[in-house]
């Protein structure tokens, strides 16, 4: 019988009516199909999905499609978002199966002790009977080739090969080498640059990580290469429409090459990052443009409120919106963000600032405008543009809303209180601070709790259920470090300190962190998230002065990767840091005279710098210690 009536998940119960025998992913489950022997169809997807909600109305809510797996097969379906750990083992094993063709709905077919042997993504019905039905009579008739192979992929998948990577020396660790090794890659990245922004043609992902590590290099080291990059991508993500001018928050992705068309879901992982990434940018853009600065600052502010209005759980935020709304008796994509021509033509002053773009979805024939900018805002408009927002939101409000996702998932709410942490600490927006500070109290009473001995990944109302992973313990570590920086209280530090010991002791093991202690898969490169050991290696270096021989050794497998560096933004993050890290800057007073000179050490071959001040002065110092290749920016605060 359909087991998912019984599960907590949004994405799972969706099929609770399916005529599929469906199971949780589970000991229970995996151990049915040992002992049936039979094969396994794992179905992976996840909430705001949207083709994994179209194949579930055109495929698996067919019976015809039911009684041939049901009759062959032990089918399991996972949330992605409770099992990513599962998600990624199974990803990278359909991304080997496909010629590097993978996403989701992820369909694979597993021998009975979970090795794959075959996988698809979306389907229609007639295609799915064909291919399954072949797989099935492959199977029953003769699967000794279907086995060898499933072990072979499941071999390669396992092997950890960072130990058969050339070791490159600890000399490339030292400053001037990593400097120069960070100058080259700020070429490539500005290289590899599209015209309209980002790193791909189409679709265009929020490079969420490359934009990090851009915006952190340049408070460092000023570049006119990483600065075009920068704003290209950030001013262009806003004006098209996959930045939601009336509600506000960011869409996944768009689907063109312009930004302009989203595949509307909004997770609440992509918004954390973009608050952090406009406030960011808003600092860096001060002296360059003031008024790009002061609409970026209102950029990540208003994301937030996005965030507050739609996702806020308590002291807590949901995982996300759906791109699916419910339309005519049925449900639509996008049918809450798209408006129809009559709608909008009596609102006043908003071709003064708006504009449209026809959208039509060829698959359910429905369409609908999307609003998005008409030009860059002018900071001082904003007050009026937002008369024109409130017409367009009491319009919108007649429409049902998506379908939010209902799992506080603790790595999501530990992004996004690491990121408002780093927000506030640039723009002082109070809020920032509050609403971090409560997810902290939530998750240190209710989720991770050492004391009393709770440990849980997923809450759902009053449920709370799932081991945390890897990436659960490494992002609240991030958040608590963050937490005790600015709240003064070391105590959160510590905490810090024994969650990454324990971390290190589930899932560190031959030389790398593994995603979970179930499945031996590690992340290199980032995905939608960062990569587990990049952040790992930032939290050794949050924690500690520098970062041991273990550290360093993962450190230098990594740069056999760097030719990949457009997937590998958190690492040259972790790269910055440590670099500014060694740097070894400080500071000497001396008084001469009627004037007190500032003196900066460094480890560069320079003269010593200095300024004068008189007594009395407080002054935030921007100095430059300039050597014949680069330049280095240090900010300190002198109190004389």
């Amino acid at each position: 019988m359909n087991e998912l009536s019984k599960s907590s998940s949004s994405y799972l119960y969706c099929h609770k009516d399916n005529p599929i025998y469906w199971k949780m992913w589970n000991s229970d489950s995996i151990n049915f199909a040992k002992i049936y022997n039979k094969p396994i169809f794992l179905s992976i997807g996840y909430f705001t999905c949207h083709w994994c909600h179209v194949m579930a109305r055109e495929v698996f809510q067919d019976k015809e499609v039911a009684k041939l797996l049901n009759e062959n097969f032990i089918c399991i379906k996972v949330d992605r978002e409770e099992h990513p750990d599962v998600d990624s083992f199974y990803i990278n094993a359909l991304s080997l199966l496909q010629n590097g063709n993978a996403g989701w709905p992820a369909n694979l077919f597993l021998t009975p002790d979970l090795k794959p042997f075959f996988g698809f993504t979306y389907l229609p019905k007639r295609n799915f009977l064909k291919v399954v039905s072949e797989i099935s009579r492959i199977w029953n008739q003769d699967k000794t080739e279907l086995v060898e192979y499933a072990e072979k992929i499941y071999q390669y998948l396992t092997t950890n090969y960072l130990s058969s990577l050339k070791n490159y020396p600890y000399q490339l660790l030292e400053i001037n080498n990593l400097e120069k090794f960070l100058y080259d890659i700020d070429q490539k990245i500005h290289s590899k640059m599209d015209l309209n922004g980002g790193f791909s043609f189409r679709p265009k992902f929020p490079p969420h990580q490359l934009l990090e590590y851009m915006l952190l290099r340049l408070e460092d080291t000023p570049s006119k290469y990483i600065l075009e990059a920068v704003d290209k991508t950030l001013t262009n993500m806003i004006l098209g429409g996959m930045y939601d001018v009336v509600d506000y928050g960011f869409c996944r992705y768009s689907v063109d090459e312009n930004w302009m068309v989203p595949h509307f879901e909004k997770m609440l992982y992509d918004n954390s990052f973009l608050i952090y990434i406009y406030s960011k940018a808003s600092k860096v853009f001060e002296n360059i443009d003031l008024n790009k600065s002061k609409v970026f600052r209102c950029i990540a502010v208003n994301t937030f409120d996005f965030l507050n209005r739609f996702l806020l759980y308590g002291n807590t935020y949901l995982s996300s919106l759906s791109a699916e709304s419910e339309y005519d008796g049925r449900d639509e994509e996008g049918a809450y963000y798209l408006f129809q021509k009559e709608e909008i033509e009596n609102v006043e002053c908003f071709s003064d600032f708006f504009g449209l773009h026809e959208f039509f979805n060829p698959h359910t024939k429905y369409g609908g405008l999307i609003v998005h900018y008409k030009e860059f805002p002018n900071y001082q408009n904003l007050e009026k543009m937002e008369y024109v927002v409130q017409s367009l939101r009491k319009i919108r409000n007649k429409k049902s809303k998506p379908y939010p996702d209902n799992k506080v998932i603790l790595s999501w709410n530990c992004i996004l209180c690491t990121y408002l942490l780093k927000s506030y600490e640039i723009t002082q927006y109070r809020p920032f601070f509050v609403h971090a500070s409560n997810i902290i109290n939530f998750i240190l009473n209710k989720m991770f709790n050492f004391n009393e001995s709770k440990f849980y990944r997923i809450s759902v109302g009053k449920d709370f259920y799932g081991d945390p992973i890897l990436e659960d313990y490494i992002w609240l570590g991030l958040s608590l470090v963050h937490y005790s920086k600015l709240s003064g209280k070391a105590e959160y530090k510590t905490l810090a300190g024994k969650i990454f010991e324990k971390c290190k002791e589930l899932f560190y093991r031959d030389g790398v962190f593994y995603n979970s202690d179930q499945f031996l898969s590690y992340d290199i490169f980032d995905n939608s998230i960062h990569s587990n050991n990049s952040l790992a290696l930032l939290l050794d270096l949050s924690l500690n002065e520098t970062i041991g021989k273990d550290a360093k050794d993962l450190v230098l497998k990594f740069f056999n990767f760097s030719e990949n560096f457009l997937y590998m933004g958190s690492f040259l993050s972790f790269l910055e840091f440590y670099k500014l890290r060694i740097s070894g800057v400080t500071c000497r007073v001396k008084k001469v005279e009627n004037m007190y000179r500032i003196f900066w050490d460094s480890n560069f071959d320079v003269e010593p710098s200095f300024i004068e001040v008189e007594k009395g002065q407080c002054l935030d110092i921007n100095l430059k210690i300039c050597d014949q290749q680069k330049c280095f920016e240090f900010h300190k605060k002198i109190d004389l």
